[in-house]
């Protein structure tokens, strides 16, 4: 007699290659949803297990709610969107930037930054370089 094995329905790779990853965005909960899952923690006396069990959130992303909150208060809590860090270079890097630009008419922003980092041992992006 033969016994016959039950295939299981796994999924192929090829299925698995063409999924697409979430957006990024997409990943991100309301300040609603954190509030919540803080006064589980802090006020309800949950564990991080548990309450990371119940809404399908890492306890590391609890964590640092918990600790937002505990530092900035709600405020900590709500989505932070569009803050970029303006980054100042030294006035000392936007002269030395302009120099080797004024000696150097031919080279573009990638060769100036790549030779301010190598020459001059100054980080310059080509980015940087091209708006100085």
């Amino acid at each position: 007699m033969k016994v016959i094995k039950s295939k299981k329905n796994y999924p192929s790779k090829s299925n698995q290659s063409n999924q697409k990853r979430p957006n990024k965005t997409a990943n991100r909960y309301p300040f609603e949803f954190r509030l919540r899952a803080v006064r589980l923690y802090e006020q309800e006396q949950y564990s991080f297990d548990f309450i990371s069990n119940q809404l399908g959130v890492s306890k590391s992303t609890i964590g640092k709610w918990v600790k937002r909150h505990r530092e900035q208060g709600e405020a900590g809590l709500r989505p932070q969107r569009g803050q970029k860090r303006s980054r100042q270079i030294s006035d000392t890097i936007k002269n030395e930037i302009i120099r080797v630009k004024k000696n150097n008419k031919l080279f573009g922003s990638k060769r100036i930054s790549d030779f301010l980092r190598r020459i001059c041992f100054i980080k310059a992006s080509p980015e940087t370089v091209r708006t100085h």
